[in-house]
């Protein structure tokens, strides 16, 4: 599958456990730099975990590249610089989640396997 560049965001944030992602606004750039068109940012991510997040994106990065056409720029945001500066783009992305759920559940699920909760074995602490 070919990404395109407004997929590019989406597919991270998938594969960063549903951080919120978006391209760097022109609006907010201070400064214009080399590659600031293809810098990502990435938010609720703490210093602590920002290499092995990186990390996860490894596999994918050509791909990314290849749809943005050039070398990608991610900027990390921690969790509390997001909830304190970014409060939008959190609850832009909770909408943009409901929306999901909401589009799932109006759609026709018959062709999927019937789930019987009743077959799932309890989980007690004496097994655990």
């Amino acid at each position: 599958m070919t990404l395109t560049r407004e997929q590019v965001p989406d597919r991270v944030s998938d594969l960063l456990d549903d951080r919120p992602t978006r391209w760097v606004p022109s609006s907010m750039a201070v400064g214009d730099y080399d590659g600031r068109e293809r810098t990502l940012e990435v938010f609720e991510a703490d210093a602590r975990e920002q290499r092995a997040l990186l990390r996860r994106l490894r596999d994918v990065r050509p791909d990314l590249e290849r749809a943005i056409g050039g070398p990608l720029v991610i900027l990390f945001h921690t969790l509390a610089e997001t909830q304190r500066l970014y409060p939008q783009v959190r609850a832009e992305r909770y909408r943009v989640l409901a929306a999901r759920i909401s589009e799932w559940m109006t759609q026709d699920h018959s062709d999927e396997p019937a789930f019987d909760p009743d077959s799932i074995a309890r989980i007690t602490m004496d097994a655990a």
